[in-house]
């Protein structure tokens, strides 16, 4: 069967099939990325009604499987029986909570952003490319236990605020997005761009970009915000050897995220 349908929220239909697919094609993304950290890690959609679904404890980002991917609602309580979500799905509920605009996160530990978030708050402008889509701040979670329980979600979704993207103190990186694709391509971006700036600051004292190329390159990129975060998805996707059939579509060709999927 093929369905084409926008993932997050305003979807066409509610899919729960279509919305697990979803969820572990971002994990195999994150994982073959370098984002993977042993069982740890997890991506998450949101639910019409304010659940959500999300990768349940056990496989690592790399062997995730549409089957491992549970159901959660609004209050919590685990809807998919037989799976254990992670303990901080509470940080996935509470953004969703607190953020009518966001339909998918991604919490993740990739060294390099492990690393960064061990010194204080990575300051000093926009440095390459990949960060200008950050170039209005990434929020800083300056607290290194888990998110584990709904006060603390509360106090991270706050901490977030409108920000598409947040580091946690000796922990690891999250992003969001409207759907997927753009919360998955935004994790790699931000990824890349930690790295480059953490190489640079290896070898010598790199140079900001003047606030006049930022503001440029910040127009240029918000206007074609979709495509580009449709187009990194594809293009992430389309290098995977996944077990199941999930087809982007030809970049910029449908809503960033939408997706063709077949099983």
């Amino acid at each position: 069967m093929t369905t084409s349908r926008p993932i997050g929220p305003g979807r066409a239909d509610d899919d729960l099939a279509a919305d697990r697919l979803a969820v572990a094609t971002a994990c195999r993304v994150l994982a073959a990325d370098g984002q993977d950290h042993f069982c740890f890690g997890h991506v998450s959609v949101r639910r019409p009604g304010g659940g959500l679904m999300v990768k349940a404890v056990g496989p690592s980002l790399a062997r995730v499987r549409p089957a491992q991917i549970a159901e959660v609602g609004p209050d919590g309580a685990v809807r998919t029986p037989g799976l254990r979500p992670h303990e901080e799905t509470a940080l996935h509920l509470a953004v969703y909570e607190r953020r009518a605009d966001v339909g998918a996160v991604v919490h993740t530990h990739p060294l390099a952003a492990q690393t960064a978030t061990l010194f204080p708050p990575m300051d000093g402008g926009v440095f390459s490319q990949d960060e200008v889509p950050f170039a209005a701040g990434v929020a800083w979670y300056d607290d290194a236990d888990l998110v584990a329980n709904p006060a603390r979600g509360r106090a991270f979704a706050r901490c977030l605020g409108g920000a598409r993207a947040a580091l946690l103190r000796a922990h690891g990186l999250v992003t969001v997005g409207r759907d997927v694709a753009e919360a998955t391509a935004l994790a790699l971006l931000l990824h890349r761009a930690i790295a480059v700036r953490l190489a640079a600051m290896a070898v010598g004292r790199p140079r900001p970009m003047d606030p006049a190329t930022v503001a440029r390159l910040s127009a240029a990129f918000e206007a074609g915000h979709a495509g580009r975060m449709a187009a990194v998805w594809a293009d992430a996707v389309a290098g995977l050897d996944l077990p199941w059939s999930i087809s982007p579509g030809p970049a910029g060709a449908r809503p960033a995220g939408s997706a063709v999927v077949s099983q």
